[in-house]
């Protein structure tokens, strides 16, 4: 049986070492150390602020829908094609009428953007145009009055 090495008590010992000499260094030249720490601080604030999005956005549930489990997104795609294809409102009325009994409810939506103007110059938005029965299908209720009604729909 081989005895133990000696290898990782110098390794830290050398790491010790290592570190000490880095901080004489840094407090040799300040100017240095400060854009260091101001390059470190704004990589770390941005990937912060990238993870943060990108978990409210993409990894939480749809917020305020009852069951978010049993939300499905529904599209077309065309064989040999990889990207989605956007399906019109007479398919999605389609959809609607003849899944009636796979699906508890249907509904349709899709981002536009849309020019809105109040009291100055046009500003392009980003809109989300939606189906009449798209706050019953996810379920989310109103604090305050009403949503679309089926005569509000288009078709």
């Amino acid at each position: 049986m081989s005895e133990p090495s000696a290898a990782p008590l110098l390794s830290i010992s050398a790491l010790g070492q290592d570190l000490r000499f880095a901080g004489r260094m840094l407090v040799k030249s300040p100017l240095f150390t400060t854009i260091v720490v101001l390059t470190l601080a704004i990589g770390i604030g941005l990937n912060t602020a990238v993870f943060a999005a990108i978990e409210t956005m993409l990894l939480r549930p749809l917020p305020g829908a009852k069951n978010p489990a049993e939300l499905v997104q529904l599209y077309r795609t065309a064989p040999g094609d990889e990207k989605y294809n956007s399906s019109s409102f007479p398919h999605f009325f389609d959809v609607r009428n003849r899944t009636k009994t796979v699906f508890s409810g249907v509904a349709a939506w899709s981002f536009q953007f849309v020019n809105i103007t109040a009291d100055g110059p046009p500003q392009t938005v980003a809109a989300q145009m939606v189906s009449a029965n798209y706050f019953d299908v996810v379920g989310i209720t109103p604090l305050r009055g009403r949503f679309f009604t089926p005569d509000e729909d288009i078709g």
